[in-house]
């Protein structure tokens, strides 16, 4: 008797739609895993809060802003949320004036797969925005150019970003981008992007 062909497995949706989180979990949590679990942490481009949600379950005081938020949004003692307009010049410390962040400086800043969705004129405010709040250590990613994916209307080249951050004081440190690159291979799944647009720089002198 011949045997009946099996259809391809196929996953569902709710999975599919759940990847990208999973893959920015997992990424977040190698970052700590190399540098450290750090006092507080800033999210610029943070979607719905999903990476600050998870760092405040650490007991790290995170913030994160985006677009897509409706306002300012308490999520618990350590986790807060809210709308911005990364191409407009931004201070945090502004507009969340009780938080206990030295200076408004961050001791981990993080904006992952944004810059591309932000039109050229305002990518040096948004650079600036990012370079202001970082205490300690910045981890990068920015779609590059042939990338493909929604809304992508500002993809430049990784030495692009770098040379902006460079300009403004920040470090790029080579070694470290390549160990948290090689991390991200194999934990972020099909999230091919987050490795191939790794960048870690910290401030000078640090």
């Amino acid at each position: 008797m011949q045997a009946q062909a099996q259809a391809p497995f196929k996953y569902d949706q709710e999975w599919l739609d759940k990847q990208p989180l999973e893959c920015g979990e997992r990424a977040l949590l190698a970052v700590f895993a190399h540098f450290g679990l750090p006092k507080h942490m800033l999210d610029l481009g943070c979607g719905q809060g999903h990476l600050c949600k998870l760092a405040a379950k650490l007991g790290v005081l995170s913030v994160g802003l985006d677009i897509a938020l409706n306002g300012n949004q308490e999520q618990g003692d350590l986790c807060k949320l809210g709308w911005c307009d990364l191409t407009q010049p931004l201070e945090v410390r502004r507009g969340f004036i009780d938080l206990q962040v030295p200076d408004g400086q961050f001791e981990c800043v993080v904006s992952w797969e944004t810059g591309e969705h932000l039109p050229l004129a305002g990518a040096d405010t948004y650079v600036d925005n990012i370079v202001r709040h970082v205490g300690k250590g910045l981890v990068f990613t920015a779609a590059e150019p042939g990338q493909g994916g929604d809304g992508h209307i500002n993809c430049q080249t990784h030495e692009w970003w770098r040379e902006k951050f460079e300009a403004r004081g920040l470090m790029y440190l080579a070694d470290a981008t390549e160990q948290l690159r090689e991390t991200w291979r194999w934990s972020t799944g099909g999230c091919t992007w987050y490795p191939r647009n790794c960048q870690v720089f910290t401030r000078k002198g640090d």
